[in-house]
């Protein structure tokens, strides 16, 4: 980051600790970061009694919960546009009943109960 340390907001501090932790332990910034962030301090006294096989698994659960939130959001999107698309048949269905009605002359009240639709959309029908 190229704002000054001074100017770094918590964001900044964990994006920094995240991405630029080792440069940063040799470099000795990162004792200026632990110095004005107590959260960055508690990290990697952390990082120090984790353990590879504790690593490993964390990060297979952290990303299988990923890949599971976003099979989630895509099933539930499948969902909604199949749903949308279902009322935009029945929508559909439900004009073109209408238009025969009104074409063998049933009045628009009758139109109304039978097919479910608007007095101004039955109004709209050619």
């Amino acid at each position: 980051m190229s704002k000054d340390i001074a100017d770094y907001t918590a964001k900044d501090f964990w994006i920094r600790f995240l991405s630029n932790y080792a440069q940063d332990k040799q470099s000795g910034m990162l004792k200026k970061l632990c110095a004005l962030e107590e959260g960055l301090k508690m990290a990697e006294a952390t990082l120090f009694k984790v353990t590879e096989e504790e690593r490993r698994i964390a990060w297979e659960l952290s990303t299988q919960h990923y890949y599971d939130i976003l099979a989630d959001e895509r099933a539930e999107g499948r969902e909604e546009g199949e749903a949308i698309g279902l009322e935009k048949g029945i929508h559909q269905k439900a004009l073109e009943t209408a238009r025969i009605l009104k074409q063998l002359g049933d009045s628009s009240q009758k139109i109304i109960q039978v097919t479910g639709l608007s007095k101004a959309e039955i109004a709209e029908l050619s």
